[in-house]
């Protein structure tokens, strides 16, 4: 799958990664995937109008992918699964929760099972990559607030007899 570096989304960045994959729950889904620094792009490819045609699933939600070959050694597929927990507003309340969001894509570029399974490790080391420096990212703005500050601060008191020893 080629890379496109020189392609922009409307605020989502430059694209690091991009390919075509169908989705493994319907193979005849078919899905172009972007990777960029923040996030995981996909967006339906069909002729058909769909609802949601187009879902951005930031990297700092991203808590793992993996890559594996599926259990039909006859198939040349290759599987790239990535999870996710967005925060989501609740349908009977007012707050938000975390809830599982599981991408899941089927690899058949080529017809060598290795070089799809290398193609789907590809893409789980740049997610793996991209998540970690957003996780990075989202810790140091969170260190750096005044409001870590103040909740880190702890006082300890003692009376002076007990501190002596």
């Amino acid at each position: 799958m080629d890379q496109r570096r020189a392609e922009h989304g409307r605020n989502t960045g430059l694209v690091s990664l991009y390919g075509e994959f169908t989705l493994t729950a319907n193979r005849k889904v078919r899905c172009a995937v972007s990777l960029t620094e923040k996030d995981l792009i996909v967006q339906r490819l069909s002729s058909a109008p769909v609802g949601r045609n187009k879902v951005v699933l930031s990297l700092k939600d991203c808590i793992g992918c993996r890559a594996y070959r599926g259990d039909d050694t006859a198939d040349p597929a290759a599987y790239l699964t990535i999870f996710f927990y967005p925060l989501k507003r609740r349908w009977m309340s007012s707050g938000v929760s975390r809830q599982r969001a599981e991408q899941c894509f089927r690899l058949t570029g080529l017809q060598d099972p290795r070089a799809n399974l290398e193609e789907a490790e590809k893409w789980a080391r740049a997610v793996r990559e991209r998540s970690a420096r957003q996780q990075y990212l989202r810790d140091a703005s969170l260190e750096l607030s005044p409001r870590a500050y103040s909740r880190s601060v702890m006082t300890v008191s003692c009376p002076l007899s007990f501190c002596d020893g």
